[in-house]
């Protein structure tokens, strides 16, 4: 059996055919053809490509015989699938060599490969000799991916862990905050990592590589995996109720997603590579119950280890009932019902910026790295508070601390909230309760105590690595990113005073 990859790229204005002069007319000598017209002279070669089938000296492909396909295209990749025999690529070739003749299209002798199995080295030279291609090895990249007869492995996915780590080590990506570098993973690394898994099952020591150079990326802006974490990855990747950064768990949504393809082979018999599977593979027997050989594809010995999981889910009956598959959901359904924490309204609808709310989550976990708190680590610092000559806490440091603990008494005068500042286990159950309130005045309170912890924080790290000195402006500056963010929202903007800011 033979397949056969071709690239074809530009016009070659040398042809003649009829059917596509006025399609042509105005190109010049390398002018790229328009998608347009690119589908028109794909459809004239695919319908050439079908008089084979009434020719009796061409021969198959042997596992394309009972659907009758000779190609598969897709943009400018062309692969076509014939028996590894002289005559029958003879005559595939004289239908490449019509089409060229007619529309000016030209194959890449360069880009194009030929695959065998099974044919001799004879036949092989003679092949290669009709085509004036080249033998490829497998696997070779399709549509971005690889494409393989075996399993896939650590090697096979390198070029999928190089395009992350290009990502991530490129210069613009130093300059983002902890939150701009957690909407990097979660979007762009993300969909990168997605391509791949609406195809294949990934190994899970690629995943967790995967993640190990996210989590590297998240907490220390660079791609070289390091141990150095305030938050596992675990809880990073739960939802923001639940205390997490909502952060997608790859090895669950590639699960999720080769669900997908399960429901496509048992309800989306219209497919081609559904219509295959059940001729090659399934034969009529249902796929629920259906066992794969040993020599069955890889893909679907994966959606048989995965079957169980995924059936068992309460989402898979309301696919059932509904007809209609949702990879998100059933993601969720796979991850379960997470414990919430009770202080997640203090980041609902929170209007304080993206940085100050990632590090408003972080010392809601506890997970702030303050002086005590390094100590635990076995690194020798100095303990003293840099406000003043107490050991550093995070209850010291925002509260029991005598200038910090008088900014927070004069943030609240300002916002109009008549409240002592306690501890902060206290006063993480006070704001919990006013976020969980209604009216504008508790959306104020979230976006101040959010920003105001962030610019405590960022003063208080100045002090310590630049010899920065103690900010006295630091409420005035909280006050007016309040306003600035507040001023997007058309009724809490009419509760300060433009002029002194203030809160009425």
């Amino acid at each position: 059996m033979v397949c056969i990859k071709t690239v074809s790229y530009r016009f070659n204005l040398n042809g003649h055919h009829s059917e596509y002069l006025q399609a042509r007319r105005g190109l010049r000598q390398g002018d790229p053809i328009s998608p347009l017209l690119f589908v028109l002279v794909m459809e004239y070669l695919h319908r050439c490509l079908r008089k084979l089938q009434d020719n009796p000296e061409f021969k198959f492909h042997p596992k394309c015989e009972r659907l009758g396909i000779t190609s598969i295209c897709f943009a400018d990749d062309l692969m076509l699938f014939t028996r590894g025999d002289v005559r029958s690529v003879q005559l595939m070739m004289d239908i490449i060599t019509q089409f060229s003749a007619a529309t000016g299209l030209k194959a890449s002798p360069t880009k194009c490969r030929v695959y065998f199995g099974g044919v001799g080295e004879e036949v092989q030279q003679s092949i290669l000799s009709i085509t004036g291609f080249i033998t490829g090895s497998l696997p070779f990249r399709y549509l971005g991916v690889p494409l393989m007869s075996r399993s896939l492995n650590v090697n096979m996915c390198r070029p999928l862990i190089d395009r992350i780590t290009a990502k991530i080590t490129h210069w613009t990506a130093k300059l983002l905050s902890y939150a701009g570098k957690q909407q990097l993973v979660k979007s762009v690394l993300f969909a990168i990592t997605n391509f791949w898994m609406q195809v294949f099952h990934l190994p899970k020591c690629v995943t967790k590589h995967i993640e190990a150079i996210c989590r590297s990326f998240v907490w220390s802006g660079k791609a070289e995996v390091t141990r150095k974490a305030p938050v596992s990855w675990k809880k990073v990747c739960e939802p923001k109720n639940a205390g997490g950064l909502n952060i997608t768990s790859l090895s669950e949504w590639n699960t999720a997603t080769l669900g997908k393809l399960l429901w496509n082979i048992q309800s989306k018999a219209d497919k081609m590579w559904v219509k295959w599977v059940n001729i090659y593979y399934l034969k009529n027997q249902n796929f629920m119950t259906w066992q794969p050989k040993n020599d069955c594809s890889v893909l679907m010995k994966s959606l048989v280890a995965c079957r169980d999981q995924i059936t068992q889910t309460t989402y898979w009956q309301h696919v059932l009932q509904d007809g209609c598959y949702k990879t998100s959901r059933m993601y969720h359904s796979l991850r379960g019902d997470r414990e919430q924490v009770p202080w997640r309204k203090i980041g609902f609808k929170n209007l304080a910026r993206p940085r100050s709310q990632f590090l408003m989550r972080l010392a809601l976990l506890d997970r702030i790295n303050t002086k005590i708190r390094i100590q635990k680590f076995g690194i020798q610092t100095d303990l003293q508070c840099v406000f003043c000559a107490e050991q550093e806490t995070i209850n010291h440091l925002f509260f029991d601390c005598r200038w910090t603990r008088g900014v927070w008494v004069q943030m609240l005068q300002w916002i109009g909230c008549q409240h002592n500042p306690g501890n902060w286990h206290d006063e993480k159950l006070w704001l919990t309760r006013e976020a969980s309130k209604k009216g504008w005045r508790r959306q104020i309170l979230k976006a101040a105590a959010t920003e105001l912890v962030y610019a405590l924080w960022q003063n208080r790290n100045s002090i310590v690595f630049a010899q920065g000195t103690r900010d006295d402006h630091i409420l005035d500056r909280v006050k007016f990113i309040v306003y600035t963010r507040c001023c997007r929202h058309r009724i809490l903007v009419t509760h300060f005073d433009e002029n002194t800011l203030c809160v009425e």
